[in-house]
């Protein structure tokens, strides 16, 4: 049932997705918002040359050519496609809460005759969760009553406005946050594990062991002086680069378990 909620949820399209006019257009708009963890900037200061001039544009290449692999009557609909069979049947946003319950995080399965019914209702009524409000309100009218985590609203209140006016005081707070060091709350939009003060704090010798190590750096991957600056800026608190520290730390250790055939 997993996909067919992120179906109805409308979950990767935006209007300017839905008014691509070429496969193109689209995949580019998808790479953009859904694709592209490490900024380009930072990808410069970050990687060394070697590394950029071998991978630069491979990453948006391989979607290109995944998304036309896909038979759909849109560009919205191949990006879909692509979501549907590779993307959420492999991850849950509630990753953490979930790993923490102990409940199953992946869903490989789906009802096909659920989803296809979802993937039949057209996108500009899916898009931004309007579908997924309006099937709420009207079969559990009690349900919709509570708080919605995207706005702190009832969600039979929560248009499209409103969420995007909550979602925007919610990323200014935590902007805020960064710029104060903390001294004005960031909030919690949902249930999170706290990276950026474990790595901080209890993660931090373990972090810089592994990107500080000497067997990391002597790959020719990464920059080491630009390596050290976000590592500094992060421990210091000027930053928050939990993304990009999850990011290096899985290519790492997937180099020792792959390349050097380390045993876990």
């Amino acid at each position: 049932m997993g996909s067919a909620t992120h179906v109805l949820s409308g979950i990767a399209l935006s209007k300017k997705i839905m008014q691509s006019r070429s496969l193109d257009e689209a995949a580019h708009e998808f790479f953009e918002h859904e694709g592209v963890y490490i900024p380009p900037a930072m990808q410069a200061q970050l990687l060394s040359d070697r590394l950029l001039r071998a991978t630069h544009g491979a990453t948006y290449e391989a979607l290109h050519r995944m998304l036309n692999t896909y038979q759909a009557d849109t560009p919205a609909g191949h990006v879909e496609a692509f979501c549907i069979q590779c993307r959420w049947p492999r991850s849950s946003g509630y990753g953490p809460f979930l790993a923490r319950t102990q409940v199953e995080t992946r869903s490989p399965y789906s009802d096909p005759d659920l989803l296809a019914a979802a993937c039949r209702v057209p996108a500009h009524w899916r898009l931004k969760r309007q579908m997924q409000i309006a099937l709420l309100k009207h079969t559990r009218p009690d349900l919709a009553r509570l708080p919605w985590e995207f706005t702190g609203l009832p969600v039979d209140r929560s248009t499209p406005a409103r969420i995007f006016i909550q979602r925007g005081l919610y990323f200014a707070r935590r902007r805020a946050s960064q710029l104060t060091r903390g001294l004005i709350p960031a909030g919690t939009q949902r249930e999170r594990a706290n990276h950026p003060m474990w790595f901080r704090t209890t993660l931090k010798q373990w972090l810089e062991g592994i990107l500080l190590d000497k067997r990391t750096l002597e790959r020719g991957y990464l920059n080491e002086a630009s390596l050290r600056q976000i590592i500094y800026d992060h421990m210091t608190g000027r930053r928050n680069y939990s993304m990009e520290f999850g990011l290096l730390l899985t290519f790492e250790l997937w180099n020792r378990l792959f390349i050097d055939g380390e045993t876990p």
